[in-house]
């Protein structure tokens, strides 16, 4: 069922003129971009012309009348015409847009007088000529809301009528806020211009499918390239507008970052990972960033450029997985999971699309992290997710070891725990995969005993 005014125009007609004028002049509204409702505005003998104008009017933004001689061949009553009239001289937002059709001044008059003192388009000047005069009355001006709705509709979206109030709720729209939306980024301030603004709303629009799509489909740093370009292409627009905002994108994308697993902005990134090479190369002698590498000198390459770097910028690997996981210091927040669920992807088969050396250097960044562990339910848990009587054991009886500076015991309730965490995990990643594998490669890679020893230091230091 179509909504309240889901139409720009309708065009009530004589069912004998549908095929050689109304038809061919609704296709050319179509190609201005304009919403034509006609079909069910054939009028037949018996009809009533003011119901059939008021049902038109109460879903659409303006009615078109084509008076020709098959019109008034129907032999309307006088208070018909009449009110014809009436409706156009009611308002100062006039709604109805005549079109004399085969007739003259002489014909019109003869048939109605007061239908005559109306303002018409002469359709012997030619269909384009009416189709502008349409246009001058339907979109007079450049506004920003017309600009959007046309940008949209060349797009291949169908907005509504900008009278519609779901351009209000674009408007208020801010896919900036990264506590509300994944993939949050700014695209930009309202100009004053209507032009400007127009191109603005149309983003905003763009941006906020392409939010949707990202929950929809569940995007994150796990997803393979060729799922994510398939998903951008879901969004007509979406590509112009994360390139625009590269930086955002290989925050949110880092696997994009990877050489040869960019797809269409490969030639961008590199071109933004040289730039960064040769500005790394200015500030070679300064001593920035020397704490986060593991020759203790500066980075080669700003953070997210690691995975790029053949030798991962020389940043530790807890700095390389920290960065693909949370995004950089100064970014946004880019971690869609809890941190248990990125290594379960990490040790699941499914991350076996990654180089196996950049597995491998995310895998030890994690066994250096050591914020992997849980102590409740997981973040983006599904309805079906409920804590249990072994939630959080392993992390606890990990602290009770560290605290208490006795030997950690992998407990069968710990065991459950671990169980019990990576079948949500793997739920929540929407992966098919053995949940006993996972847990038997994070006991056997340290991970558990890595956390143990760091605790421990931790309780050292404070005494």
């Amino acid at each position: 069922m179509e909504e309240p005014r889901s139409f720009d125009v309708f065009i009530s007609h004589a069912s004998e003129d549908k095929a050689k004028f109304v038809r061919r002049l609704a296709e050319l509204l179509q190609e201005e971009q304009l919403s034509v409702w006609y079909d069910e505005h054939s009028l037949l003998p018996g009809d009533s012309l003011r119901k059939s104008i008021d049902m038109g009017l109460s879903r659409s933004r303006f009615g078109i009348v084509i008076l020709s001689p098959a019109f008034f061949g129907k032999k309307w009553p006088e208070w018909e015409l009449n009110g014809l009239v009436q409706l156009q001289n009611s308002s100062d937002n006039r709604r109805i847009i005549p079109i004399w059709h085969n007739v003259d001044y002489e014909d019109v008059v003869w048939y109605s007088p007061s239908l005559a003192d109306i303002v018409a388009i002469k359709s012997e000047l030619g269909l384009r000529f009416v189709v502008e005069q349409i246009i001058k009355v339907v979109r007079p001006r450049a506004t920003s809301l017309g600009t959007a709705r046309k940008k949209l509709k060349k797009l291949g979206y169908s907005p509504p009528p900008v009278t519609d109030e779901w351009w209000l709720d674009v408007i208020e729209y801010d896919g900036s806020d990264s506590n509300v939306y994944d993939w949050s980024f700014n695209v930009g301030w309202l100009p004053k211009d209507p032009i400007g603004r127009g191109k603005l709303i149309t983003k905003k629009v763009i941006q906020r499918r392409w939010q949707e799509v990202v929950l929809e489909k569940n995007i994150s740093q796990t997803t393979k390239p060729e799922h994510l370009f398939a998903a951008i292409d879901s969004v007509p627009g979406s590509f112009e507008l994360l390139l625009e905002s590269l930086n955002y994108t290989i925050c949110y994308a880092p696997q994009l970052t990877i050489k040869g697993f960019g797809g269409p902005f490969e030639a961008h990134i590199e071109e933004l990972y040289q730039h960064d090479l040769r500005k790394r190369v200015k500030e070679a002698t300064t001593r920035s960033g020397t704490a986060l590498t593991i020759n203790g000198r500066s980075p080669s390459c700003d953070e997210e450029f690691a995975l790029r770097d053949p030798n991962f910028g020389y940043y530790k690997p807890a700095h390389v997985t920290c960065q693909f996981v949370q995004g950089s210091f100064m970014g946004p927040s880019s971690n869609v999971y809890d941190h248990f669920e990125y290594l379960v992807w990490l040790l699941s088969e499914d991350s076996n699309w990654l180089p196996r050396i950049i597995k491998n250097y995310l895998l030890k960044g994690f066994l250096d992290w050591n914020v992997w562990p849980w102590h409740d339910m997981p973040r983006r848990r599904t309805d079906d997710m409920h804590r249990s009587d072994v939630t959080g054991s392993l992390m606890a009886a990990m602290f009770e070891a560290a605290d208490k500076d006795i030997d950690f015991q992998l407990t069968e309730v710990c065991l459950s725990d671990i169980t019990e965490r990576i079948g949500w995990s793997l739920a929540i990643l929407e992966i098919d995969d053995d949940i006993e594998a996972i847990k038997k490669r994070l006991i056997e890679g340290g991970y558990i005993e890595s956390c143990v020893t760091q605790y421990r230091r931790r309780r050292a230091s404070i005494g």
